[in-house]
């Protein structure tokens, strides 16, 4: 089963071993943000999801599921 967007963020984060606080440092968004995206309550504009995906190491295409 995929993981919706928020999940794969999440998961691609704890692979990282980042905390919210220190991917929120990364993207230039707070601590809140990012646990609203987790969460799917909010959706990052495209300019934070180029930074999302930069933090975490990985292609943008990579935080969206199939």
């Amino acid at each position: 089963m995929d993981l919706g967007f928020g999940q794969q963020i999440r998961k691609l984060r704890k692979e990282n071993g980042l905390t919210m606080k220190q991917l929120a440092e990364l993207t230039g968004v707070t601590e809140q943000a990012i646990s609203q995206y987790e969460r799917d309550v909010r959706t990052p504009k495209g300019d934070i999801v180029n930074e999302i995906a930069k933090a975490l190491k990985v292609d943008v295409l990579d935080l969206y599921p199939e």
